[in-house]
């Protein structure tokens, strides 16, 4: 993938959960001169801590976290002022940038519940609306649900429209991007990576 961006990988490693520290790593890591380092990890594998010592010899590298790492608040706490701009993914956008019929379920769950849906919950209901919609379409029995699970076409969804490819996935690609500034997780915007990038089996 990294050559199809354009980018050169200078290389990977893993890090142990339960290491007092991380300094030795993070110089190894920081030998390689890096623009960015994904840390393809948990919140709670010692991540703070991880991002405490890359961050103490690559101030100016962009660190990045997948969704695994989407808990803002636990890692300021862990990490203070290293956590500050931090790049964190997920396959979630807040309600104002979802499509119109998100939005309106968003409204309609803050009305109900005095706050917004949070993390993946829209993506839950528009999950939990799609097997109940496959289900009214079939007979019921298992490959019967499923056959129309992978034939689901949805237009106007609470995540936009969609389709489930032959993988089981969605043709969605969205991701939306946050940031940690003064201390808080903010949403940047979002990205659709091209299909070509995604990993298929």
């Amino acid at each position: 993938m990294s050559r199809k961006l354009g980018a050169t990988l200078a290389g990977s490693t893993q890090w142990n959960a339960k290491a007092k520290d991380y300094r030795a790593l993070a110089k190894r890591v920081a030998g390689t001169h890096p623009d960015a380092v994904l840390m393809g990890g948990y919140v709670f594998e010692n991540a703070p801590q991880l991002i405490k010592d890359l961050r103490a010899v690559l101030p100016h590298a962009q660190l990045v976290g997948p969704d695994g790492m989407d808990q803002p608040s636990a890692i300021v706490e862990g990490a203070g002022a290293s956590a500050e701009n931090l790049l964190l993914t997920i396959a979630v956008v807040p309600a104002r940038a979802l499509p119109p019929a998100g939005r309106a379920f968003a409204e309609e769950f803050r009305r109900r519940y005095s706050q917004y849906p949070c993390c993946l919950s829209v993506n839950a209901a528009q999950a939990a609306q799609l097997v109940l919609d496959a289900i009214a379409r079939s007979d019921g029995s298992r490959d019967k649900v499923r056959a129309a699970l992978f034939q689901a076409d949805v237009k106007g969804g609470l995540i936009g429209d969609f389709k489930i490819d032959r993988y089981g996935d969605t043709t969605l690609t969205k991701m939306g991007l946050y940031r940690i500034k003064e201390g808080e997780g903010r949403f940047e915007g979002s990205i659709s990576p091209r299909a070509d990038l995604l990993a298929r089996h």
